[in-house]
């Protein structure tokens, strides 16, 4: 984003179907790097060359990375803590996503216990009413 090297320079090969990019140093001025034209064009760059880009962001409530960035692509995926995200936490990022229109495309749970194929809900019904 800042010119001093190439996309192409800049871009790590995992293998033949997986390449990544770092972010590379912390700016003093991360949002607004990211919504600069030079972070649109780089995400255009970035659609031109591969199938898929996928942009990892910080936790929505900690900084307004994951907003910035929703505007600026093709669809957004929620992820949440199995057992650990708080139900009014999920709601309030989706409220900060609809706020800047983002395209919800899907949500990932993660960090699942694994139950040898056995489906497990827990929690309250009665706080779930409440929340």
């Amino acid at each position: 984003m800042l010119g001093k090297t190439t996309l192409e320079k800049a871009v790590q090969k995992r293998n033949d179907n997986f390449y990544f990019l770092t972010s590379g140093k912390i700016p003093p001025n991360p949002s607004e790097m990211l919504a600069s034209s030079a972070m649109t064009k780089l995400i255009e760059k970035l659609k031109e060359e591969y199938d898929i880009t996928v942009l990892d962001t910080a936790p929505l409530k900690a900084v307004t990375d994951a907003q910035i960035l929703s505007t600026k692509v093709d669809g957004t995926i929620l992820v949440v803590r199995a057992a650990k995200t708080k139900k009014y936490v999920v709601l309030e990022a989706k409220n900060l996503l609809d706020k800047v229109v983002a395209n919800i495309i899907g949500t990932v749970l993660h960090a699942v216990e694994n139950t040898r194929g056995k489906y497990y809900y827990y929690g309250n019904d009665e706080e779930d009413k409440n929340n």
